[in-house]
């Protein structure tokens, strides 16, 4: 599937007080639009809500899309498939929690590093 990916992922961190859930904004590389959009996980559960499709994932969850995949042992996805473009794939939405992973994968240097973060 291609389409554009937006993407959010829960973060948790320590704190002073011995940690709790953290909000905060991770900003990724922008993949190519046009590049596929690739889900999967061990367990998965789909229905029609407000005239999207809604996946439920659980464990080993892996969204990826270009040189970006975001792995968590939880996830949700919201694919909107509009009628009057004849069903092809237009947006995903996603959320990803629970020991979240971000691997970016560089072109630049052609030895593939990047930047991976534990959110």
């Amino acid at each position: 599937m291609a389409g554009v990916l937006v993407c959010g992922v829960a973060a948790s961190g320590g704190g002073a007080a011995g940690g709790g859930a953290v909000g905060g904004e991770i900003r990724l590389a922008a993949p190519p639009v046009d590049a596929p959009i690739r889900i999967s996980a061990d367990r998965a559960y789909r229905w029609r809500q407000d005239g999207e499709d809604v996946w439920l994932l659980q464990g080993g969850c892996e969204i990826a899309q270009g040189e970006t995949t975001i792995r968590g042992e939880e996830a949700v996805a919201w694919i909107e498939r509009p009628e009057e473009k004849g069903g092809a794939i237009e947006r995903v939405a996603a959320f990803v929690s629970r020991g979240v992973v971000i691997d970016q994968r560089g072109k630049a240097g052609g030895g593939g590093a990047g930047r991976r973060e534990k959110a």
